[in-house]
């Protein structure tokens, strides 16, 4: 009877095995060859055009429809129930020492061995086959919509079929993942002791991977908790009082369990891979999710409660509860809505189901804010009259209709967070290049309706042109009335040269112009009384060295035998010599010819002079040009550039020119429009912060600007301070292409003639006096002597910005 059943059973297996075989087999073919598609669809899908990704969807929904039909069967093994062999249970109770039992429960093993082995490589073959497919499909869905291509046509009857498929593979995939869990269970069940084994074995991995989690929050917690008593003695000892740093540190202290869950959670992800449960690793992302949203809770949580108890913050019990209800509200709305996106994207990915969640958790959440700050109304009503004055509008609409109850407390919202946002960058930016820029805007902003004001009072006085020239003008004094670095540098030079100490015989000093690279010479020379001083101021009509040294010798008879004698010989001159060649910008294109002039003056700077110290003053950008195309002779051993000056220096300057001027100047005009009471210093500090980044740090720039803003009442010997009129911006809007040709030729050479403008040849001359005449009516250039022309001082970086923005210059 036990050899009949033996005989008959294994019979049976190797029936059901080869019929597994051969239908696993012909899935497997089926399975590769979808896989092949759609890896190759996957790869050349950047290549496509729209047609081949509309055809390569087609091919993609097919497939992927198909799979989803078969999906259940397929991952819970149900296809194969049906060709397993019926082994009895009696014959585990047999005597195990019959050599037919033991060989039958040997091939029993083998069996499911195997067994195990095929449905381990179908299901990661088939569960990899259709994720790839609704990831791959969801791709080229997104790459058509992208373009303008909808392949499905919303809320049409195909897409109603889509999105009912992508619905239902979503849990069939997780519930046919649980039942194919359980056959495999039954068999080890079925096999014994040695089944029950494995079954214990992952439970026993599942469980260590849940104890290590809770383990971790439940131990670390106790951590926490030292670490923060620890350190808070250590911040005594440290002598940290601040409130602020102790808030940090708390909220680091409590943030430390949650990251290491976090991490034990990370960890398990990828543990839980090496058993055969592995799918649940997708899982492990959701609990993620929840580990995050259990921090931020705690964080707000203690947070708040810290800011309560240190009174950091203080505010009532009522709004710390409301405060948490709504934050709760929220965050579990937003990981809701993370969570079930996770989940749509890890089988179907980002297509139609994943679009319809988004746009429903949108709705989901806006209507959620809405009716927080519905909650919140009076709350926001009472901030916003603190922080900005409500305005006139909003008081008519909420008196006298009801309707503005519903929506006042969201555009006083609105209004709310602006202010708010424009409070904390003002705190954050405070003390910045960025931050003093914008204070300077707004400060000159409003000051401008100052300016204004006083335009229209009549009886108006500006400074005479008589008084503004003396302002400008360095006369006898000393210009700086400041020691700026670039002088000491150059003196110290000097000094060491005249010892023999310096091997540097020439200094080129560069700067924007009105930076006062004159004036610097002029306090090296008045420092250098020991020496023999010759100062050259270049003009613009030299054309060679003998037109500079005979108009030099007219003008002075000795000085100019002493260039002569210098230029000749240098070497043997009887006194050591302090050469200043002014200006040296003057001979760049300023007359044909007056390359011939520089070529000699640089190539006299290239060489080494132990009698004679060369000093050149040349303006920033001719130098760039001049150094272009004297690649071979550099100008000076040394180039020194005069650095923007900084607030204190140009307040100083300002001070020392109104008192060598006697003008008598006042603030109070700017202080009661811009509402600061006697406190007239933080106006004056604004004003001069203003004024420093208006003129860029040139200290004749500012001087201009400052003079320009001054005005009085007719009678009133004060002068008060306002600012000066600016070119208006209908006016530069007017300019022509020809206009701002014109004007970047000038910028280019900082100066030229008419003549120099009408020989370029690009227009005719009739035309280039027009437009220049208009120019100078218009107040953009002024006329220098020698009828050469320059751009006017308040429009050179307005012009110069402009220039760039269309390309008329680069630099």
């Amino acid at each position: 009877m036990i050899t009949q059943n033996v005989a008959r059973q294994i019979e049976d297996i190797n029936k059901s095995r080869q019929k597994i075989e051969e239908r696993i087999n012909l899935r497997h073919s089926f399975l590769e060859s979808h896989l092949k598609t759609l890896s190759s669809i996957n790869v050349a899908r950047y290549r496509m055009d729209t047609k081949q990704l509309f055809d390569s969807f087609e091919q993609v929904q097919s497939i992927w429809q198909e799979l989803v039909k078969r999906s259940f069967s397929s991952i819970s093994s149900q296809f194969l129930q049906d060709d397993l062999p019926n082994i009895k249970s009696q014959l585990l109770l047999l005597n195990s020492n019959n050599p037919e039992t033991i060989a039958l429960s040997k091939r029993i093993d083998r069996f499911d061995f195997w067994l195990d082995s095929q449905l381990e490589l179908d299901q990661n073959l088939y569960n990899r086959v259709l994720l790839l497919s609704g990831k791959v499909r969801s791709k080229l869905y997104q790459e058509l919509t992208q373009r303008n291509v909808y392949p499905i046509r919303k809320y049409s009857k195909k897409y109603f079929l889509n999105v009912s498929d992508e619905i239902r593979v979503i849990p069939t995939r997780w519930a046919a993942t649980i039942v194919s869990k359980v056959y495999d269970w039954k068999r080890n069940i079925a096999q014994g002791w040695r089944g029950m084994k494995s079954i214990f074995s992952e439970a026993g991995v599942l469980a260590l991977i849940l104890y290590m989690i809770f383990f971790t929050y439940r131990r670390f917690e106790r951590l926490s908790e030292l670490l923060e008593n620890w350190v808070s003695k250590q911040t005594d000892a440290w002598g940290m009082k601040s409130r602020y740093v102790r808030f940090t540190l708390y909220l680091v202290y409590r943030s430390i369990p949650w990251f290491l869950v976090i991490t034990a959670g990370y960890i398990s992800k990828k543990l839980i891979k090496f058993t055969t449960v592995d799918e649940l690793s997708e899982l492990i992302d959701l609990v993620i999710y929840y580990f995050y949203y259990r921090w931020f809770l705690a964080l707000v949580t203690y947070g708040s409660t810290r800011l309560r108890v240190d009174n950091i913050i203080s505010f009532s019990y009522e709004f710390y509860k409301k405060l948490l209800n709504s934050i709760k509200h929220l965050s579990l709305t937003f990981l809701i809505y993370f969570m079930v996106l996770k989940a749509i994207d890890s089988v179907v990915g980002k297509a139609l189901v994943y679009e319809l969640s988004e746009t429903l958790f949108i709705l989901i959440i806006t209507v959620l804010l809405v009716w927080e700050i519905y909650l919140w109304r009076e709350s926001i009503a009472s901030a916003y009259d603190k922080l900005v004055s409500q305005s006139m509008v909003f008081k008519k609409l909420s008196w006298n209709n009801q309707f503005a109850i519903y929506f006042l407390p969201y555009l006083q919202l609105v209004l709310l967070c602006c202010g708010l946002g424009l409070s904390l960058f003002a705190r954050l930016a405070s003390g910045t290049k960025v931050g003093a820029r914008l204070s300077s805007q707004i400060f000159v902003h409003r000051a401008k309706m100052v300016a204004r004001l006083s335009q229209d009072q009549e009886g108006q006085e500006r400074l005479s042109d008589d008084v503004l020239q003396n302002i400008l003008e360095p006369g006898t004094e000393r210009l700086f009335a400041v020691d700026t670095p670039e002088i000491d540098t150059i003196y110290g030079r000097i000094l060491a040269w005249d010892r023999g100490e310096e091997a540097l015989s020439s200094v080129c000093l560069t700067g924007e112009r009105g930076a006062g690279a004159t004036t610097v010479i002029d306090e090296i020379v008045r420092r250098c009384t020991h020496l023999r001083q010759v100062v050259v101021n270049v003009r613009e009509k030299y054309v060679n060295m003998d037109d500079l040294l005979k108009d030099i010798t007219v003008a002075d008879y000795d000085k100019g035998q002493t260039l002569r004698e210098i230029f000749k010989s240098p070497d043997t001159a009887i006194e050591k010599t302090i050469l200043v060649i002014d200006n040296l910008h003057n001979m760049f294109l300023s007359y044909p010819g007056g390359f011939k002039l520089l070529e000699e003056i640089l190539s006299f700077a290239s060489k080494k002079h132990d009698r004679v110290f060369l000093m050149l003053t040349c303006n920033s950008r001719s130098f760039d040009y001049i150094r272009k195309i004297s690649s071979k002779a550099p100008v000076g051993d040394a180039v020194i550039e005069i650095q923007s000056w900084d607030i204190n220096y140009i307040k100083r300057i300002i001070q020392f020119r109104a008192e060598r001027s006697q003008v008598e100047y006042s603030f109070e005009d700017l202080g009661l429009a811009l509402g600061v009471d006697n406190d007239l210093s933080v106006v004056e500090n604004r004003y001069y912060q203003a004024l420093a980044l208006k003129s860029h740090g040139i200290p004749r720039l500012a001087l201009l600007y400052w003079a320009k803003s001054l005005y009085r009442v007719s009678g009133d010997t004060i002068y008060m301070v306002g600012l000066p009129d600016d070119i208006s911006q209908d006016d530069i809007r007017r300019l022509t292409y020809i206009h701002w040709s014109l004007l970047s030729w000038i910028m280019r050479h900082q100066k030229m003639s008419l003549n120099s403008l009408c020989q370029l040849g690009m227009w005719p001359e009739s035309d280039v006096r027009y437009y220049l005449y208009d120019l100078f009516k218009r107040g953009f250039i002024e006329e220098m002597e020698y009828h050469f022309f320059q751009i006017e001082s308040t429009f050179y970086w307005d012009c110069l910005s402009t220039l760039r923005r269309l390309n008329l210059i680069n630099d």
